[in-house]
């Protein structure tokens, strides 16, 4: 793993912390617009895509800073193409299971009468699979999204958040996905150079 290689997937994760953040977001508050009139929506929707745009902007700036290309993958020596395999085939299993146990959360809570806890529950699986992910890409900040998402997803389930649940959940989630972006941001090529010298397994 190079440093050029690292900060190239690095930008990707970032992007996705983007989105994510901009859902979570548009998930709690955006219902509760409806009735504000036009000026608040428009705010809110100017503020948010403006603040993903400009992650998503900044991640691809620093993409292309590292001069990288999905070509050079198979440019690499062998070790380096093992490392690179068995990253992603491991990746990809998370994906999967992350999948798969969210297709069985959704209709569960929907079967015994929780609507009100599909949020959570698909929050706290997203939140988990980050803990896995910064094991595999040898990224701390995912642990920390992890173990902070999950303790919020878990927080959300309280019977006492009432018809704020929702409101908690999304603000909560997108500014904890949004500034570990804007964090991976700052901090990319000190992450970078700590990561690469670190053994990978292959």
């Amino acid at each position: 793993m190079t440093d050029r290689q690292f900060l190239w997937g690095l930008s990707n994760g970032i992007i996705v912390l983007a989105i994510a953040g901009t859902f979570w977001l548009g998930y709690g508050i955006g219902p509760h617009l409806g009735d504000a009139g036009w000026v608040l929506p428009a705010a809110f929707t100017v503020i948010v895509y403006g603040t993903c745009g400009a992650i998503v902007w900044l991640a691809l700036r620093l993409r292309r800073r590292t001069g990288f290309k999905r070509s050079e993958l198979k440019q690499a020596d062998e070790r380096q193409r093992a490392e690179t395999h068995k990253m992603m085939v491991r990746f990809l299993y998370i994906f999967i299971a992350q999948t798969v146990l969210i297709a069985l959360a959704v209709p569960l809570c929907l079967s015994l009468g929780h609507e009100d806890f599909v949020g959570p529950s698909i929050a706290l699986i997203v939140s988990l699979h980050f803990i896995p992910l910064g094991r595999i890409f040898h990224n701390r900040t995912y642990y920390f999204v992890g173990i902070v998402g999950g303790a919020i997803s878990l927080v959300a389930f309280s019977p006492a958040l009432g018809v704020g649940r929702l409101i908690f959940l999304g603000v909560t989630m997108g500014v904890l996905l949004w500034l570990s972006a804007f964090y991976l941001l700052w901090r990319a090529d000190a992450i970078a150079a700590k990561a690469i010298h670190q053994r990978w397994s292959v």
